[in-house]
């Protein structure tokens, strides 16, 4: 899952990148803001300030990407 959060980093930084858990969602309701349901957490990959490379072995690496994590009931803020 890391790999693939990262590289959409990478792919689209203008974008978040979300991973979602197995029996877990973001509860999208009109009017309030969007949380977490479910047994598991939901993480967060915020790639627009970060720098990319490619390391002397092909790897993609992302400095800089901001990683927040979100556990069952909490709700989901954008930054300020």
């Amino acid at each position: 899952m890391w790999g693939r959060l990262y590289g959409l980093t990478i792919a689209r930084p203008s974008m978040l990148a979300f991973g979602i858990e197995e029996s877990t969602a973001i509860e999208l309701d009109p009017g309030a803001q969007p949380s977490v349901i479910g047994d598991l957490s939901v993480v967060a990959l915020d790639g627009r300030t970060a720098t990319s490379l490619v390391g002397s072995n092909g790897a993609f690496v992302g400095l800089n990407v901001l990683l927040d994590a979100f556990a069952p009931g909490d709700r989901i803020q954008g930054p300020a």
